[in-house]
């Protein structure tokens, strides 16, 4: 018995030293978290914890003006007996909602609501518009809206009869792609006139440049960078391209992964009249690039790297159009990004913004 005694206390201190080390390790993130927010300026907002809430992308236009794109899943009708009733589980109700800011991510009120859709794409800016993709809660349909940020309005354009997998604006002008074949692009002018595309696959992400249509080509080794017309040509590529922004001077910057031999994140700079690319940065330290946006000489990308439960970054910045880049210690699980000029707003996944001035990051 006096054996037995002996190995339950020792046991009791053992799990004592364990559970000490766990709260030091704990203190010990906390630390790190609060160090790698403290250069920069953390907004509580206001408005968007509401349970339900899948929040897809912001888009700022001006410092104090935004707005937070994302759909809201509600279950009408239900209680906590028939949720748990496995004969009759709760049906989900999806509603695209538009919220908007006025004093730069401190408080957000909802403008607009779309009831039985859920928003799976969502262009960039241009003349005062975005473009949204949404389906239906059963997925029957997809359909692209236009909402006017002047007027706060969603308009209903036209329905699609495939899944769309990217949607972009430029030139007064829409771009789409389907994600199944026969693969196309569709071009949308001004007075609605349209010119479909033939592609050998399905576009990830596309910009036009200097007229020029350039897209990310889905293959199953390694993403293909494409200029797109009626006799597309891939480009070769030393890296496997994700994301494409514009650069102030008419050019393109490529990020992606170059594989040699472990997975590493590059981002080089394609010189449209010379047909030549050039590698302008490279993170080692960094396996994952999130989002890229580009805005005058600035130019912003999320980095990072996989943790145990979910996925940190930080910013890298360019101030000259892509040239040379610095890295913002950041830290965090990131939802999406706005570049305004020269600030940047970062949605974490606590709904909380950080707002980071590229001339003081």
């Amino acid at each position: 018995m006096n054996i037995f005694n002996s190995l339950i206390i020792k046991a009791c201190f053992q799990y004592c030293d364990i559970l000490r080390i766990l709260i030091s390790l704990c203190l010990l993130l906390v630390l790190l978290f609060t160090l790698s927010c403290s250069d920069n300026n953390i907004i509580k907002s206001k408005g968007l914890l509401i349970q339900g809430l899948h929040p897809e992308r912001i888009l700022f236009v001006s410092e104090t003006r935004g707005f937070l794109v994302g759909y809201l899943t509600e279950f009408d009708g239900s209680t906590i007996d028939n949720m748990r009733d496995p004969k009759h589980p709760p049906q989900p109700n999806n509603k695209t909602v538009i919220f908007q800011t006025l004093d730069g991510g401190h408080n957000w009120a909802e403008v607009c609501s779309i009831p039985n859709t859920r928003i799976s794409k969502i262009s960039n800016i241009e003349n005062n518009r975005f473009y949204l993709v949404s389906c239906d809660n059963n997925d029957d349909y997809t359909q692209i809206i236009t909402y006017d940020i002047n007027k706060n309005q969603a308009v209903p354009l036209f329905h699609v009869s495939d899944a769309i997998s990217a949607i972009w604006s430029a030139n007064e002008k829409l771009f789409y792609s389907v994600s199944h074949p026969p693969y196309i692009m569709v071009c949308i002018d001004a007075d609605g006139n349209d010119n479909n595309v033939n592609l050998n696959n399905y576009i990830l992400e596309g910009i036009c440049v200097q007229d020029i249509v350039f897209g990310i080509l889905n293959n199953k080794t390694a993403n293909c960078f494409t200029k797109i017309g009626n006799q597309s040509q891939s480009i070769d590529l030393p890296l496997d391209p994700k994301h494409l922004c514009k650069t102030r001077d008419s050019n393109v910057l490529i990020a992606g992964y170059a594989n040699n031999p472990v997975k590493h994140t590059r981002i080089g700079l394609y010189d449209i009249a010379s047909k030549s690319l050039e590698i302008v940065s490279s993170f080692d330290d960094y396996s994952i690039i999130g989002e890229m946006q580009s805005c005058d000489n600035y130019v912003v990308a999320t980095i990072g790297n996989g943790g145990p439960f979910f996925n940190t970054y930080d910013l890298a910045y360019s101030t000259d159009s892509g040239h040379q880049w610095r890295i913002v210690k950041l830290n965090e699980s990131i939802i999406s990004l706005s570049l305004v000029y020269d600030v940047v707003y970062v949605l974490r996944d606590d709904m909380n913004i950080i707002k980071v001035d590229l001339h003081n990051p």
